[in-house]
């Protein structure tokens, strides 16, 4: 994520992070560098995980910023693990710069998705480059499944092997309220 330090997504990769590590797989972390993260980060890589830091938004808006991005991105040894996970700020944070065509590097990789904009409406070439994203994902999580009816419906894009990231927003309720009887009666 590239708009703020630290927010909800980051604690889903940070704590994911910790977790496989502590199961003794090789962990690689890969963020933009902002103030902000460096506790976390440091708790990271004291776990063992190896941290590949990326330059952050004001560093990355003049032409050379963008190419000292892509030069980072393009270093990291993704070929060295297993699987690869993208964790988006948003549902279209791969279609920009050097992320767009990136997913022909990776080994297999998950895409996760966090966010949604109703009124948001790409440009043909973006569409194109998250289908090409989607359709190479191994599998494609939504932390709400709203977000995989807002692709569809601003971009016509049918998510294959799409799935739902567990969290409390994700529980299903029951159709009616489970009666409730007590033994004694209140009256008030």
């Amino acid at each position: 994520m590239n708009g703020t330090a630290w927010g909800g997504s980051e604690e889903i990769w940070y704590k994911s992070a910790l977790h496989v590590v502590g199961k003794n797989q090789k962990v690689g972390v890969c963020c933009f560098n902002w103030k902000g993260k460096e506790e976390r980060l440091q708790q990271l890589q004291n776990a063992g995980c190896k941290l590949y830091l990326l330059p952050g938004k004001s560093e990355t808006k003049s032409f050379w910023g963008k190419y000292k991005l892509n030069k980072a991105l393009h270093s990291i040894p993704f070929s060295d693990y297993n699987k690869v996970i993208l964790n988006q700020g948003g549902w279209k944070d791969v279609t920009h710069g050097p992320f767009k065509k990136l997913y022909q590097k990776l080994p297999s990789y998950i895409l996760l998705f966090h966010n949604y904009d109703t009124l948001e409406k790409l440009k043909s070439n973006k569409i194109k480059s998250l289908h090409n994203w989607v359709m190479n994902a191994e599998k494609n999580i939504g932390a709400a499944d709203r977000i995989f009816s807002v692709i569809k419906n601003t971009c016509n894009l049918d998510i294959p092997r799409k799935y739902l990231l567990f969290n409390p927003v994700t529980i299903q309720l029951p159709g009616c309220p489970t009666p409730f009887t007590s033994s004694t009666e209140v009256k008030l």
